[in-house]
């Protein structure tokens, strides 16, 4: 895995999405079960599921 970053949703700039950037430039957002992608309505949130999930680094974007 290259990066994982926290951005302003592209659908609702209220809402933060989790991004991963893989070394060879593609990019992915994390999605739910059922293929949707997942946003946050504070970036607290966000940080808390990247933590759940195992991370322990990410960059936030503005």
């Amino acid at each position: 895995m290259g990066s994982v970053k926290i951005v302003r949703s592209p659908a609702d700039a209220s809402e933060w999405v989790v991004l991963f950037k893989e070394k060879g430039g593609k990019s992915f957002f994390l999605i739910s079960d059922d293929d949707q992608v997942c946003s946050y309505v504070t970036l607290d949130a966000a940080v808390q599921e990247l933590d759940a999930l195992g991370f322990a680094r990410a960059e936030v974007l503005f």
